[in-house]
């Protein structure tokens, strides 16, 4: 790969043509693979041998942290509440009519 060694680090001919004499840099050295952890001890119950601790890749960490908030998203309990609203207004003319014929004095 070319360095740039021009204004923000840019290419330029001169970049090019020192890069096509040289060739390019040798690769390098591999990173150290990292350590591996001692294997886990075997759960109660389950053979030594049938155990192996596998480490987790990043879907499944990601999986296990949603997973694990799971039972705190389940405690909510949905509502439902219902109002009913009705207009009175077609009530009126009866109300009406038992006043007059029953002489209550209550308006509406």
């Amino acid at each position: 790969m070319v360095k740039g060694t021009g204004p923000d680090a840019r290419i330029t001919a001169k970049d090019v043509e020192v890069f096509a004499v040289s060739g390019p840099p040798p690769p390098a050295a591999a990173p150290a693979a990292p350590a591996v952890a001692a294997p886990a001890a075997a759960p109660p119950g389950m053979p030594a041998a049938a155990f192996e601790d596998i480490p987790l890749t990043n879907v499944r960490q990601v999986n296990d942290m949603h997973m694990s908030h799971l039972p705190t998203l389940l405690t909510v309990t949905p509502v439902l509440i219902t109002i009913l609203c009705a207009s009175l207004t077609p009530l009126v003319p009866a109300v009406r009519w038992v006043q007059y014929h029953t002489g209550l004095t209550h308006h509406v």
